[in-house]
């Protein structure tokens, strides 16, 4: 299909996906960035050190010589809006756009 794909943007919660996302990324060199927006579970800097952790131990579970360091974990904590599960006005217009389009 001769798509390129520069950025991969999801939401954050535990920090599995965007752990397993940046191995995966950087193991098969895509290029890829991984973008995580928080839930408004906790903050960027906190959300940060958790998969930064998480890549940790699954490097070494998975026996890989990977390096990934904390300025290739990209993590966004303003656009949560009051948390997950919380609707707001901003919210609402979101969806209304999404659905339209």
């Amino acid at each position: 299909m001769d798509i390129n794909i520069d950025y991969l943007v999801h939401t954050a919660g535990s920090g599995g996906t965007q752990a397993g996302l940046v191995i995966g990324a950087k193991l098969f060199n895509t290029g890829i960035k991984v973008i995580a927006s928080t839930s408004g579970s906790r903050p960027r800097d906190v959300q940060i050190e958790k998969v930064s952790n998480l890549i940790a131990e699954s490097l070494e579970f998975l026996e890989l010589d990977l390096k990934i360091s904390e300025d290739e974990i990209i993590v966004y904590d303003q656009y949560a809006g009051g948390g997950y599960g919380f609707m707001t006005k901003d919210k609402a217009e979101v969806f209304k756009i999404v659905a339209e389009t």
